[in-house]
């Protein structure tokens, strides 16, 4: 058995870290869920507690796995593509022709609109 070093993230932001003895890198992934809320003192020790991501890895054999909870990884990956949005309709502003209705202005439009739903959203999430 290998011995894997666990970081295991909370959405507070807390962490706590901890070693599994475990056959591979992801049975060390599946016992660090299970022992993640005993290993961990307040204010994320609960019963019902959900963490958001772990990082597991083996020093000695070079076996590293990252995980991330599908909302969690949802919402990071819509956020950076939000931020390439904008990068877009900066370029998209600068180069449309406002007045010869070229594809640019749908696209600079398009993506405005986009921008404009995907912020309100934000604003509005718990």
């Amino acid at each position: 058995m290998t011995t894997y070093d666990v970081t295991a993230w909370c959405s507070l932001p807390h962490y706590t870290t901890f070693e599994v003895e475990a056959e591979s890198v992801e049975d060390a992934l599946a016992k660090a869920k299970t022992q993640a809320n005993d290993e961990c003192p307040e204010p994320c020790n609960g019963p019902t507690y959900e963490w958001d991501e772990f990082e597991i890895c083996a020093d000695d054999t070079g076996e590293h796995i990252r995980c991330l909870k599908a909302e969690r990884a949802a919402e990071m990956a819509a956020q950076e593509m939000l931020e390439a949005l904008r990068l877009c309709e900066e370029v998209l502003s600068d180069l449309a022709r406002l007045d010869d209705g070229t594809p640019s202005v749908s696209a600079l439009n398009m993506a405005r609109d986009a921008i404009a739903k995907a912020t309100e959203q934000q604003g509005r999430a718990p």
